[in-house]
């Protein structure tokens, strides 16, 4: 099977399922995020057929599901219909943006390189520019997000090429995040900071904490140098943290501590040590997965401890500040809270 494809395939399959256990293995998962310490979540393969997203987060709510979630529709599911967009009833759930995919991923070789893999070569580019404007327009007209997976540097230069002159119309949020980032050179680094969008770049350590080997394999020194440069990216532009769960071949793809301590120590499971130059200090970390990220998702009242915020938190077995960075991941959640009511204890 082709990894461009699997994303597909996995919602063709879980939308074979019968509707009411789709909302009860929603609901099922709520504990797994809370002893997590996720509060909120982004839904980033949100889907029409054979039944809305929206109306499968709206039930799993009604029954016990806690984190606060933001839904970003794929947009291959809403270009060609009339009112894609519904309004959410509950004050947990927003309709976020529009994802779009330019490429794959690295470890497949369908990520879209300028440079082409050892095998010849170059990726798939799974998006034209004039399709990514037509999303980004629609994202535009709807007041929403577009968010673009891009992995290969060719990927992310044509959303740079096609949307850097474009006036941004989000007002609280980046109005384009491209999601992955995963190859930088200093180049379009420049070109992201000097451009008229506002975009922001939402970046997942354990891909190299994971995969480390296949990205040896893969990419070329040059290449490989421009990988998650978690640092100068935050040095660039508005910049967050992810797991891209499921998608993600570690037993734990959603733990933040295992990518908190990647990001830190920049040391993949294997004892690799990936662009020690691009690390980040644990403060900058948590931001990734807290401020900044909700920042970066649209979740206005999230992310910090601030009057008029909604009072989510967790409490850990131990200080992320003073413990050594490869004992990071061995963070466990103690309690979760949400509007200062505990949801989670261990």
């Amino acid at each position: 099977m082709k990894e461009v494809a699997a994303s597909q395939l996995l919602i063709r399959a879980k939308s074979a399922q019968n509707y009411e256990a789709d909302v009860t293995n929603m609901v099922n998962t709520s504990t797994h995020y809370l002893e997590n310490g996720l509060v909120a979540i982004g839904e980033l393969m949100g889907r029409k057929q054979p039944y809305d997203t929206l109306d499968l987060y709206e039930d799993a709510m009604k029954r016990g599901f806690e984190p606060q979630s933001a839904i970003y529709y794929v947009w291959s599911e809403i270009k060609d219909l009339k009112d894609p967009i519904g309004t959410p009833d509950n004050d947990k759930l927003s309709i976020a943006g529009v994802k779009v995919f330019m490429d794959g991923s690295i470890s497949g070789e369908t990520a879209w390189n300028k440079v082409p893999y050892p095998s010849g070569k170059n990726g798939v580019q799974l998006t034209t520019g004039e399709e990514l404007l037509a999303a980004v327009t629609f994202a535009r007209d709807h007041h929403l997000q577009a968010a673009v997976h891009a992995m290969g540097d060719a990927a992310i230069q044509l959303i740079l090429d096609t949307t850097q002159d474009l006036t941004p119309w989000l007002e609280h949020g980046p109005s384009i995040r491209i999601e992955h980032a995963t190859l930088l050179s200093d180049e379009m680094l420049a070109q992201i900071k000097a451009a008229k969008m506002n975009y922001a770049l939402v970046t997942q350590p354990i891909f190299y904490f994971a995969e480390d080997e296949s990205y040896r394999t893969y990419l070329n020194d040059d290449q490989f140098k421009n990988a998650y440069r978690i640092k100068s990216m935050i040095a660039t532009t508005r910049t967050a943290l992810s797991s891209d769960a499921p998608c993600t071949p570690w037993f734990e793809p959603d733990s933040p501590f295992i990518a908190m301590q990647a990001a830190v120590n920049r040391t993949a499971v294997n004892g690799d040590v990936v662009n020690l130059d691009e690390a980040i200090s644990i403060g900058e970390a948590v931001l990734g997965y807290t401020k900044w990220g909700a920042e970066v998702g649209g979740l206005t009242d999230s992310g910090q401890l601030q009057p008029g915020f909604r009072a989510d938190f967790v409490i850990l077995n131990q200080d992320l500040f003073s413990v050594p960075a490869d004992q990071i991941g061995q963070t466990k959640v103690l309690s979760t809270w949400i509007g200062a009511k505990k949801v989670y204890e261990r």
